[in-house]
């Protein structure tokens, strides 16, 4: 198992790596593109302006994801991670108050993925998110290879 992560790994963090305040709208359709490679490792290929992941390798991954989001606008705060345009994995909180609007949802499961599926992550309720690199990532790591 220990090779097979050592090879295999993507993560992408927050495009911005300081601590300031930039919040972001999502584009049009809810993606999230504003992502920066962290870790990489394997055979994967991330399509930076429609903000995807495109697997190398057929195998049994590790799948995850956080966003920190910066709104009171809406009653509840959501992202979920898509599967060649299916969701699979998703996470919801409410908003308290506007006090109290940065929150974060982190989601993460195991999946069997083939060569050639795209991964990417969209928000729809609340579409304004925090970038900043500890809070805000992205990405997988391949447990068994097929």
């Amino acid at each position: 198992m220990f090779c097979c992560f050592r090879y295999h790994l993507y993560h992408f963090i927050a495009l911005y790596e300081d601590y300031h305040l930039r919040t972001f709208q999502a584009s049009s359709t809810g993606t999230v593109n504003r992502w920066k490679e962290g870790h990489v490792r394997g055979s994967l290929t991330f399509r930076r302006h429609q903000g995807t992941l495109v697997i190398g390798r057929s195998g049994t991954y590790y799948v995850y994801s956080q966003m920190y989001y910066y709104d009171c606008t809406s009653y509840s705060m959501s992202h979920y991670t898509l599967l060649n345009g299916n969701t699979i994995l998703g996470s919801l909180s409410s908003v308290v108050d506007c006090n109290k609007k940065y929150n974060t949802n982190y989601h993460g499961g195991v999946f069997r993925l083939n060569s050639g599926d795209e991964l990417k992550v969209e928000v729809y309720k609340s579409k304004v998110y925090y970038m900043a690199a500890p809070y805000t990532y992205f990405g997988l790591f391949l447990l068994y290879p097929d």
